[in-house]
């Protein structure tokens, strides 16, 4: 007889086993450990792509598909988790302070009510159709057909409403997690009545001179790009010349992100102020408030000099000291390896690929400097690949 959902849940939860949830008519998938489980939903503290603690996720049983427990992604978690406790990785964890009662048929109205009464800030994820709707904000209200949330939008302040959510629409509540405790506390100092209006630029010669007059200054700028990637960079400028330029990234947590070598034409627009610039100033201050800026096994304090090609200055140290880099061409390839060997006469270099198919790959690849047009290096998913080799 096979084992129903909820049975495979209980079984998980008495084990403590790392599992996967996938959910029906969803690409998101919670890795990490069911801590309460009753008949209808169940609560299970979660862990990012990096295996730190990630705070929790509330979701019903009839949404999961399946219950993992053995596969190539649970194995990389527990290898991820360790790597995380052996390089003092921190995130928040979900220590609630108090118990949910499990005899009840649902944990839903217990957690409604310690979100509510702890102010905690939390992620309510709703479908309707086939779409999928994911709002941050402070739980209000609660009767049995809807809850009513004080919507929070950290990228626009002036998008701040009163929302109700049915529950049939209901399909998970984040909470705790690394970026929504940051929120919680910054939300408290800064005022969400005081916008401000994004002050963008798109022209390339507006655009390198934000860049070039950023430079050894506290000031945070965000960076799209003119190519189809989805995500954009928020950083500080290092180092910028009239060919180029390096940024310290910041994440979204407000920690450090690493370093990215840039030139300036692939970048779509520069934002120089913004609301969401705002919270994540407030993040950073946070963090180094909470010595957690920076992780202890990056370098967080490298220097670049304006003055040097840049270009030919990283990738030289990265040869000197066999540092694994991900480097972006022209024509949209990322290749991740170590820089091998550098040709001035023909400026050709050799890449020793990080990873590579034996049967159908040489083990590097050339490419012309020229051709470089961005080169991410000293991060955290590049740290985790190479200790896991």
């Amino acid at each position: 007889m096979m084992e129903s959902v909820y049975e495979k849940l209980k079984k998980a939860q008495s084990n403590q086993a790392i599992i996967d949830i996938y959910q029906k008519n969803s690409d998101i998938v919670y890795t990490g450990r069911v801590k309460f489980v009753t008949t209808e939903d169940f609560i299970m503290q979660t862990y990012n792509d990096f295996g730190v603690d990630d705070g929790a996720v509330f979701l019903k049983n009839a949404n999961v598909a399946l219950v993992d427990f053995d596969s190539y992604d649970v194995e990389e978690m527990m290898k991820k988790i360790s790597f995380a406790r052996l390089n003092n990785l921190y995130g928040y964890n979900f220590h609630p302070n108090q118990r949910f009662d499990e005899t009840d048929e649902s944990l839903y109205n217990q957690l409604f009510d310690y979100l509510r009464d702890n102010f905690l800030l939390s992620m309510i994820i709703t479908k309707k159709g086939e779409k999928y709707t994911y709002t941050e904000g402070m739980l209000m209200e609660n009767n049995e057909n809807q809850m009513v949330l004080q919507a929070v939008n950290k990228f626009d302040f002036v998008k701040q409403s009163l929302m109700p959510i049915d529950l049939d629409d209901l399909v998970g509540i984040e909470f705790g997690g690394n970026e929504l405790s940051r929120l919680g506390k910054v939300i408290k100092t800064l005022s969400f009545k005081n916008h401000v209006d994004p002050v963008v630029f798109t022209d390339q010669a507006d655009i390198k001179r934000q860049i070039l007059a950023a430079q050894d200054t506290e000031n945070i700028l965000i960076f799209n790009f003119k190519d189809e990637r989805k995500y954009f960079y928020v950083g500080q400028v290092l180092a910028a010349n009239e060919v180029e330029f390096v940024i310290k990234v910041i994440s979204m947590n407000g920690t450090f992100g690493g370093y990215v070598w840039m030139r300036y034409d692939v970048v779509s627009k520069v934002t120089n102020n913004s609301d969401y610039l705002r919270v994540i100033k407030e993040f950073v201050e946070l963090n180094n408030t909470e010595d957690l800026f920076e992780i202890d096994m990056l370098n967080a304090q490298r220097d670049f000099d304006s003055q040097d090609n840049l270009l030919l200055h990283i990738i030289q140290q990265a040869i000197n000291e066999h540092e694994l880099f991900k480097f972006k061409t022209l024509d949209n390839q990322e290749i991740v390896g170590y820089p091998g060997r550098l040709d001035e006469s023909t400026w050709e270099l050799v890449i020793e690929l990080f990873d590579y198919d034996e049967l159908n790959e040489t083990p590097a690849r050339v490419v012309g400097i020229e051709s470089i047009c961005e080169i991410s290096f000293e991060y955290l998913r590049l740290a985790y690949l190479e200790k896991n080799l």
